[in-house]
């Protein structure tokens, strides 16, 4: 596995949607774009006595880190909630030393996958490359989420 790490200048949350409690993301070893989902919560509905969600996804491009920003919402997407909720069975790799397991080797480019996310346990993050099984949900879920962009900012729920 390869652990990668990214600084980026990305445009603020608005303030009425409050913070994202998980993000993933996956950027390419061999191109200047990354692609990041962040998910936080938009309130409770309670005519169906449960919470709502938004995800903005910013896709970050060339030497220049031009940004797209698009969101999505539960309200608006019948494919998040499952989306998300699948979040919890992605298998979690066992921590060993380099070599001293029976996987695939190391691998040095390819795509950089990672999660973070809070759980009853405190923050996880999984970093990860090809192959793997969140590299699996990853690309998974980008694609679920695809008819779902807009540029309308959801609006929290009352």
């Amino acid at each position: 596995m390869m652990l990668l790490s990214a600084v980026l200048a990305v445009a603020p949350i608005p303030s009425n949607l409050g913070s994202a409690w998980a993000e993933f993301s996956r950027a390419p070893a061999a191109r200047l774009t990354r692609t990041t989902v962040e998910v936080g919560t938009s309130g409770y509905d309670r005519q169906h006595a449960q919470l709502d969600f938004w995800l903005r996804r910013t896709v970050t491009r060339g030497i220049k880190q031009e940004e797209q920003i698009v969101w999505a919402d539960t309200r608006t997407c019948a494919r998040v909630r499952p989306l998300l909720a699948s979040m919890r069975d992605i298998p979690v790799p066992k921590f060993a030393p380099i070599g001293s397991s029976k996987g695939p080797p190391v691998i040095l480019d390819g795509i950089g996958y990672s999660l973070k996310a809070y759980s009853d346990d405190g923050m996880l993050t999984e970093s990860t490359n090809i192959g793997t099984p969140l590299a699996e949900w990853i690309e998974a879920a980008l694609k679920t989420l695809e008819p779902c962009w807009s540029s309308r900012v959801p609006q929290r729920t009352r």
